[in-house]
């Protein structure tokens, strides 16, 4: 298979209509889970059932499940409602660790939309499956092509169609979980999800700066700083890390390790440089942490952006809840 997750593209229109249909259907009469998606011609509709018309944050609800006529291969659709933001790629990721399923390759289209190949068993045979996740709202979509590993590739490009294909018929109104709150670093303004608390930080002349954080229960478990230096200070970008890390040691935080270090997307926004890297770190009880900091600047400011939060590795969900907070404030500084 050349392609991992093939989308379908090397049909032609004629070979869709011929090979394919659309599937529209509306589970449990519930407008809000109303859907389409390209099938294969031929394959038969089985029943999804549940106890309730309404989604849930803690049950996936089965909402399409069709099945090759022999029975060995299966396409599902299922939904659960979100609590809170996360993006279609971590979902993936936690469901499949969940699950017990092994990665194979898993692709981020954007936030809302992640794909994935996994291998998995059921009774000691073997299946492959293409898992797809869309998150519309507070509603996160799963489809799920799946059959006997030996039996996939002749199937992977059918599976593609479906995922590429599917629309769920309410379309997105908002761009997260919950409306977001519009917070400021100084004249900076920025989005946040709703349940990170916003504290004004102390800072000298020519900085503003603002603490977020996220409890849980009784329990911290995230902490953001946005903050702006003037370029009339003596500063640069790399002496923004260093001034950054150095204040984090300070707070009990020792870094252990860089472990990325990328460029950040600029386009459509104020800036015109900026920087992400990311570090392995433990507080003083030898807890693992990851700091994620990034810095830009435009011709009058730095801004510091940074995520302390426990790691990915020990703490995968509440890990992914605080990456797609980060990204949230990051992508939206000054727009």
């Amino acid at each position: 298979m050349t392609d991992t997750l093939p989308t379908g593209r090397a049909f032609s229109p004629q070979e869709i209509s011929r090979l394919f249909i659309w599937y529209d259907a509306i589970p449990y009469e519930n407008p809000e889970l109303a859907l389409r998606l390209l099938v294969p011609n031929g394959w038969r509709v089985d029943a999804a059932t549940a106890e309730t018309p309404d989604l849930t944050v803690t049950t996936m609800k089965p909402l399409v499940l069709l099945a090759e006529p022999d029975g060995s291969a299966y396409l599902q659709v299922q939904a659960v409602r979100l609590e809170y933001d996360l993006s279609a790629e971590h979902w993936l990721r936690f469901y499949m660790i969940q699950a017990g399923y092994r990665p194979r390759a898993i692709r981020e289209l954007s936030p809302v939309f992640a794909d994935s190949l996994c291998d998995f068993s059921i009774s000691d045979v073997a299946f492959t499956g293409r898992l797809a996740a869309r998150v519309v709202d507070d509603r996160l979509f799963m489809i799920f092509g799946f059959a006997p590993a030996e039996r996939y590739e002749a199937l992977a490009e059918s599976f593609g169609v479906a995922v590429a294909s599917f629309k769920p018929a309410r379309p997105p109104s908002r761009p997260g979980v919950e409306p977001w709150v519009t917070l400021s670093a100084g004249t900076l303004p920025f989005s946040c999800p709703p349940h990170w608390n916003a504290i004004p930080a102390r800072a000298p002349q020519g900085i503003a700066g603002i603490d977020l954080t996220l409890t849980v229960g009784d329990a911290l478990t995230g902490w953001m700083r946005v903050k702006t230096v003037s370029r009339d200070l003596p500063t640069d970008m790399e002496l923004q890390v260093q001034t950054t890390l150095d204040a984090l040691a300070r707070d009990g935080l020792k870094v252990s390790r860089l472990i990325a270090n990328t460029g950040v997307g600029l386009e459509g926004t104020p800036f015109t440089g900026g920087f992400l890297q990311v570090f392995e770190a433990h507080t003083s009880a030898d807890l693992p942490q990851e700091i994620w900091l990034a810095v830009l600047e435009d011709k009058d400011r730095y801004v510091v952006v940074f995520l302390v939060t426990p790691d990915r590795v020990d703490h995968f969900q509440v890990w992914a809840r605080n990456r797609r907070a980060f990204g949230i404030v990051l992508g939206s500084l000054g727009r």
